[in-house]
């Protein structure tokens, strides 16, 4: 898992959000999910995370487990 940045405007590292991806404008915080060839396997492009704070852990964590190697 990588924290990245984006500023308290939403405005810094926007070139990391777009090489995975992950539209800032849809709500954070953003998933991608990368393959060990560090291609993008998913990515949210809806907003799907945005609720991630209010979410159960045994939710977020089944999700997890579905990209496990």
């Amino acid at each position: 898992m990588v924290h990245v940045d984006i500023g308290d405007d939403g405005k810094k590292n926007n070139d990391v959000a777009a090489e995975y991806e992950t539209p800032l404008n849809k709500g954070v915080p953003v998933l991608a999910i990368l393959g060990p060839d560090g291609k993008v396997l998913y990515s949210q492009q809806n907003g799907e995370w945005e609720s991630a704070r209010s979410m159960d852990p045994d939710d977020v964590v089944t999700f997890l487990e579905k990209w496990k190697p």
